[in-house]
């Protein structure tokens, strides 16, 4: 998956992989009549994605992709409590 060990492309891949991950829970989310009333699901199966790709780039010594893929995990976590979790919602 992973080859360069380069933090841009860890940021990107860190915040490209969960928005599928987000974009497609949302899509079996909504389809289902009775769905939870959990408006930050779709966001957190995005987050836990993340943490399997972080858990990778560990195993590889990509120090650097582990780095972008990490701060992109950060600002997605950040970002959901605000908007979703926190006071913003």
């Amino acid at each position: 998956m992973l080859s360069k060990n380069n933090m841009v492309i860890g940021f990107v891949v860190g915040l490209i992989v969960p928005a599928i991950t987000w974009l497609m829970a949302d899509v079996i989310f909504k389809s289902y009549t009775a769905s939870l009333n959990k408006p930050a699901a779709p966001h957190l199966i995005g987050i836990a994605v993340n943490l399997f790709i972080i858990r990778y780039v560990f195993k590889s010594d990509l120090d650097q992709s582990r780095t972008g893929a990490i701060i992109s995990t950060f600002i997605v976590m950040a970002a959901v409590f605000l908007f979703k979790v926190g006071h913003f919602a």
